[in-house]
């Protein structure tokens, strides 16, 4: 059994329990396209990337184990001043990412070869006593652990045991499991009784993780006790203040997330495993109320989140102006991770429906379909062009969403004493232990038809249980065997239990109808315009796909006229849609008496997946649009 990247204590109370890596295999759809784009390119295009920049050569200058060969891995010559302190991290989201990416896609051999020669690598690098981070090594190694608040050690660390656990997990390598483990001994011999916490959280989770796999307590009191530190003001007020690193209240009292986002939402995780794992009521109970008030007022309909630049932040509640929105792609990737960690402790639909989209939209847009360029930030309306990048001289998000993409096979389904739970629906096939063995045939999320028939089953009677999405909830049917079905319907799921036998098949059918939605009148930003969405995706109108032009002249027809059409990515479809194009007129003054007729043209234009955006050329973009009809 391969443990996937979460995988709570035996003795931790969980309302599902995750599947290990590997039980289920995507056969097909848009997350089949993601992944093996992912594999076959992206993380090529990674270790390039990682090369070309040095961050690779940072840890061949330090190490006797390195190799030396400077044209292989990269400038030895000196260390670049420019680069950041965090960059470690990269290289260690990179190797897990080839890590999770083999349990199922092939990886080019030479992407396999070169991040083996990491892995020494990156052993070779470490101190004698354990510590590791090239920018304090190799700059100044007495400023090490001198600047907690932004010198990112423990954050960098945290990538470090996650890919190692992942190389442990996947490969049964454990060379850099061990290089990790040495830095956390250090780092809990030297903080464990200390009222140290890191400004940029990450190792928490890490930690809890570490803790799992290895049996030893140490790590996940060192996790536990971190997240109870917080809000002492040890960390100050730095530059953008104490709510930026959330250390401006403790995190039990937090009523939802505030400051850096990604920095908030890597806290909530570890602070949910801590939960989970102690079994800590008072902060499950906190955690479970910061994630509704962040669905209630701080996400975007996208599920980014992050509207304010200035520290990379959650505004206000309802602060979500869609083109100043920052949503960088990390963020989407945060809310993921916390909100499955949350899924295993409640049978809640809700979470289900949030983790679609935000992988459907706000974290796939992070990514071109072609895999070579990347979004660091993903507004939802621009005004000129957003192109995607290469890389980035801050490059968090491309290894991230390397990874991401690697594990999204882990959000399918639980198993429980009692039967199988399918939150997210792909083509797969699901080997949920205990003898229950499923494939998943549909053309979800372009069809709304999602069968799950059973090759092998346990003679005892089980339930099947199938997320049903809120925006299909008064408009689904459940069938058995082609026949409709009771089903016991509670949470956003609906159950059939009964003695399932090889070749039975349970139906479930949703209304992918396209629909508009409007946004909150307190979110004053989209105030009179609306979205379009059809069953989890948000779509948008490119420019670059429209045939040029302001998206912002473009109104939707009073009653929808929307057709689906073939899109570039099998398993989802663009939309064909009527529309009013504005005549603008220079009248010298940018505001007009609303008696004044507006003139339009009848138009029709094609509406693409928000997370395609861009992909046809750099361009205004609206998802937002306007509402009212022209004259109207």
């Amino acid at each position: 059994m391969t443990r996937p990247t979460v995988w709570p204590a035996p003795h931790a109370r969980l309302a599902q329990r995750p599947l290990p890596a590997g039980a289920v295999t995507v056969t097909g759809g848009p997350w089949q396209y993601r992944r093996r784009t992912n594999a076959r390119v992206s993380l090529a295009h990674g270790l390039e990337q990682l090369r070309r920049s040095g961050t690779i050569a940072n840890f061949a200058r330090l190490g006797a184990g390195g190799s030396g060969d400077g044209g292989r891995h990269g400038h030895l010559d000196a260390f670049d001043p420019d680069t950041k302190n965090f960059v470690d991290s990269d290289v260690y989201k990179w190797l897990e990412a080839v890590a999770w990416a083999r349990v199922a896609e092939q990886v080019p051999a030479d992407v396999l070869e070169a991040a083996d020669e990491i892995v020494e690598l990156v052993g070779g690098a470490q101190a004698p006593d354990g510590y590791l981070n090239t920018w304090f090594q190799t700059l100044d190694p007495s400023e090490r652990f001198s600047d907690l608040r932004y010198g990112h050690e423990l954050y960098c660390l945290g990538h470090l045991i996650q890919a190692g656990l992942a190389w442990q997990r996947v490969r049964g390598d454990d060379r850099l499991l061990k290089t990790g483990r040495r830095f956390a001994d250090l780092v809990v011999e030297r903080f464990g009784d200390s009222d140290v916490v890191c400004g940029h959280p990450c190792v928490e989770m890490a930690l809890m993780e570490l803790t799992r796999e290895t049996g030893e307590p140490q790590y996940a009191r060192l996790a536990a006790a971190m997240i109870d530190r917080r809000g002492r003001g040890t960390l100050g007020a730095g530059r953008f203040g104490s709510a930026y690193y959330q250390d401006e209240r403790p995190y039990r009292e937090m009523r939802t997330l505030d400051g850096h986002a990604v920095r908030a939402l890597y806290l909530a995780a570890g602070a949910t495993d801590v939960a989970t794992d102690n079994g800590d009521g008072d902060l499950l109970a906190a955690a479970w109320r910061q994630w509704e008030a962040v669905r209630r007022s701080r996400v975007y309909l996208t599920g980014g989140l992050g509207s304010r630049h200035l520290g990379e932040s959650f505004g206000a509640d309802y602060e979500l102006p869609p083109d100043a929105a920052y949503c960088e792609t990390c963020a989407a990737i945060g809310l993921v991770m916390w909100s499955w960690r949350l899924q295993l402790t409640r049978t809640d639909g809700a979470i289900g429906d949030l983790i679609e989209r935000a992988v459907h939209n706000g974290l796939l847009s992070g990514v071109a379909l072609g895999g070579r360029s990347f979004h660091y930030t993903n507004p939802l309306d621009v005004h000129d062009a957003h192109p995607r990048q290469e890389w980035f001289e801050i490059a968090c998000c491309p290894p991230n969403v390397m990874r991401a993409i690697a594990t999204l096979d882990q959000l399918v389904a639980t198993e429980t004493d009692d039967g199988v739970q399918l939150h997210q629906y792909v083509p797969a096939r699901i080997d949920a232990g205990r003898g229950r063995v499923l494939t998943v045939e549909t053309g979800y999320p372009a069809d709304g038809t999602i069968t799950v028939r059973v090759l092998a089953a346990p003679v005892q009677p089980w339930g099947m249980a199938v997320r049903v999405p809120a925006w299909s909830a008064q408009r689904f049917a459940v069938a058995v065997n082609g026949a409709p079905a009771p089903a016991d319907v509670a949470d956003g799921y609906a159950k059939v239990r009964r003695v399932w036998r090889e070749g039975d098949a349970m139906t479930l059918t949703l209304d992918l109808a396209v629909r508009t939605v409007r946004a909150d009148p307190r979110i004053s930003a989209a105030r009179g315009t609306v979205a379009v969405e059809r069953g989890p995706i948000v779509y948008a109108l490119d420019a670059a796909v429209a045939g040029g032009g302001d998206p912002a002249f473009v109104r939707l027809q009073e009653d929808l006229d929307a057709q689906p059409v073939p899109s570039a990515v099998p398993g989802l479809v663009d939309l064909d849609v009527a529309v009013l194009r504005e005549r603008l007129r220079d009248a010298g003054w940018p505001y007009l008496d609303t008696a004044d007729p507006v003139a339009g043209v009848a138009a029709r234009v094609r509406l693409v997946p928000f997370a395609h955006a861009g992909n046809a050329g750099a361009g205004p973009l609206r998802t937002w649009l306007g509402a009212t009809p022209a004259g109207g």
